[in-house]
């Protein structure tokens, strides 16, 4: 008996692999593709506010970068903020409360509420010409609180906020 097409299981396979691989892009592939940009966007800061350099922190000599979660509703509005693990007592307060008083864009498409760390960094500088302290913002989330080491008295002669403790 003559075959009239000789590969006839050959074609049928290849046409089974066809239609399993067009199956298999409309199920996973095509909806992925299909969905809209669900990228989250950096929401702006609208109005940032520093905290105050307390002075036990200064006590202490507390410097460096302290870091707050807030999460923020669809309005812009921090709802809650909380200091990262490591943050000393003394400045949990005192940057959670700065933070709660933070305002972003407003993001109407939100689905939930967003949460950003914002970080608050705490220095020490040395004197600055008839400058206690500065506060300088760095976008995105960033507010560097400088507090100088040494002022001057009505006297007019330097004075250390901390004076070094005298070791024997």
């Amino acid at each position: 008996m003559r075959q009239i097409y000789p590969n006839s299981s050959c074609l049928h396979h290849r046409i089974m692999k066809s239609i399993i691989l067009a199956i298999t892009l409309f199920i996973f592939v095509i909806p992925v593709l299909c969905q809209k940009n669900k990228t989250e966007k950096i929401p702006n800061v609208v109005a940032a506010v520093a905290p105050v350099y307390p002075a036990a922190a200064l006590a202490l000599n507390l410097q460096g970068d302290f870091f707050v979660d807030v999460e923020i509703d669809r309005n812009g509005k921090v709802v809650s903020s909380k200091a990262v693990e490591g943050t000393h007592k003394i400045l949990r307060k005192t940057i959670e409360t700065a933070a709660e008083r933070w305002q972003f864009e407003k993001d109407e498409d939100a689905e939930k509420k967003r949460q950003i760390r914002l970080t608050f960094t705490f220095r020490r500088m040395p004197e600055a010409p008839s400058v206690d302290s500065t506060t300088v913002f760095y976008p995105p989330y960033k507010i560097e609180v400088r507090e100088n080491a040494v002022i001057k008295t009505s006297t007019g002669l330097p004075f250390l906020k901390n004076k070094p403790k005298k070791t024997k």
